[in-house]
């Protein structure tokens, strides 16, 4: 029996104990749950990469599906994080209370490719 102590994402210290187990994720992005909140402000669209560079297209939609704005653009220190003013890719302002994000993302160096959905 092993005992592991986990920093929680809030700072928290927890405990787990129990046989360790190998997990591996082929996931391109780690999302961080402190992004998954907006305001009348804007959001903050953030993801991590297991690689230095990355291309990406984020799509923002609305929760009937429909495509509300397309972002575009790169990354050399493996961090996406786009600030989005709420405004739509027709100039105006997206005011619904909730939208889903679909990270289309590409790292040039290794050649992998995933599109997942964002939190």
């Amino acid at each position: 029996m092993h005992t592991l102590y986990l920093m929680h994402w809030q700072g928290e210290q927890r405990e787990v104990r129990g046989p360790l187990a190998t997990f591996v994720s082929t996931n391109i992005c780690q999302f961080d749950p402190f992004y998954s909140q907006f305001d009348p402000k804007g959001a903050t669209l953030y993801a991590k990469l297991p690689e230095s560079n990355g291309t990406y297209t984020i799509e923002l939609k609305s929760p009937n599906g429909e495509l509300i704005k397309t972002i575009n653009g790169t990354t050399s220190n493996g961090v996406i994080k786009v600030n989005w003013d709420l405004i739509d890719d027709r100039g105006r302002a997206y005011t619904n209370d909730s939208f889903e994000s679909v990270f289309h993302v590409t790292l040039p160096d290794s050649g992998r490719t995933q599109t997942q959905k964002g939190q």
